[in-house]
């Protein structure tokens, strides 16, 4: 049992938070005994044992085998004659790796038996885990589902923070320094935002589904410990919602003062453009090697040239200062 045979773990619920492990020969026996204890079976959806058992051995119709080895889902929730088909997202706290690329664990609920496929590693499924080795894990299918609901669920929030976080830095560095590189980091923060509440909605619309459809093995206390997380992730959309807001209203106030600076800019460069393009006509005009020019012979005419020039700056000078466009 491990990541190279594709389950990754299995386990014969004894209804008091503890379990005993199974392995892939006790799994037919488990499954077909619909009086037996409560199974939980999770596996590698990329694994090819895992992925032939689900199809041969796990006795699940067509379309719940392919639920459970899509390439890629969004979270929902579908109720079947025999089962409901749940898909959740989890932020991913795998090193290395960015939170806003949630992973994925696809369910195949019954009274008697959890399926639960994966391709990363989830930190809510360890968690669930370590509780039944400890004896304090989930009684029941509805505990089972709650709890895990739970686990992805609080771990969104640091995510959340973090990028609330991120903004803010942003918002003070926007009065310190704009520039390019400013703009780029507020467009990745962005592009986290809506990766997460891509999903995080569409999380909140399957517990929501989950706990309305009201399948027997959800008892009351589950179902309101669902409605809460319900409650949490409607939080989280929010807060993501404000900051795309507030993502707008920073890149909106980027965009103007970059807007302004270039405007600044280009204005310096026409009012210099302004003071020098009657002295470029000048120094071409007397530039012309032909006869007849004026002070050719003269030994002061250079110097009376330039004194020229600089009284013509100085009046142009003050004629845009009397214009107000300096």
């Amino acid at each position: 049992m491990g990541e190279d045979d594709g389950l990754i773990c299995a386990y014969a619920l004894d209804g008091l938070g503890g379990g005993a492990a199974l392995g892939w020969e006790a799994l037919d026996r488990s499954i077909e005994d619909e009086t037996g204890p409560l199974t939980w079976i999770h596996v590698n959806r990329t694994n090819a044992r895992a992925q032939n058992w689900l199809k041969t051995g796990s006795g699940l119709d067509a379309m719940a085998i392919r639920a459970l080895l899509a390439e890629d889902t969004r979270p929902r929730c579908t109720a079947f004659s025999d089962g409901v088909l749940l898909n959740l997202r989890g932020v991913n706290l795998n090193p290395s790796q960015d939170p806003a690329n949630m992973v994925a664990i696809r369910l195949w609920i019954t009274p008697h038996c959890i399926i639960s496929a994966r391709l990363h590693k989830i930190a809510a499924i360890a968690n669930i885990r370590d509780k039944i080795e400890q004896g304090a894990g989930p009684k029941t299918v509805g505990q089972f589902v709650a709890l895990l609901a739970a686990g992805l669920t609080e771990r969104m929030e640091p995510a959340l923070d973090s990028l609330e976080d991120e903004l803010g830095d942003l918002e003070e560095r926007l009065v310190d320094e704009p520039g390019v590189g400013l703009r780029k980091e507020l467009g990745a923060v962005r592009r986290r935002a809506i990766s997460l509440r891509r999903y995080i909605s569409s999380q909140r619309e399957a517990l929501s589904e989950l706990a309305t459809a009201r399948p027997p093995w959800l008892e009351s206390e589950d179902r309101e410990h669902l409605l809460e997380q319900v409650d949490r992730v409607t939080r989280y959309v929010e807060d993501l919602d404000v900051i795309r807001e507030r993502a707008f209203v920073l890149q909106d106030e980027l965009y103007s003062q970059l807007s302004d600076r270039m405007n600044r800019i280009v204005y310096l460069l026409t009012i210099i453009t302004g003071v020098f393009l009657p002295i470029s006509f000048l120094t071409g005009l007397f530039g012309v090697n032909i006869g007849g020019m004026p002070g050719v012979e003269s030994p002061v005419a250079f110097l009376y040239f330039c004194l020229g020039m600089v009284v013509l700056i100085f009046v142009e000078l003050l004629i845009f200062r009397f214009l107000k466009w300096i």
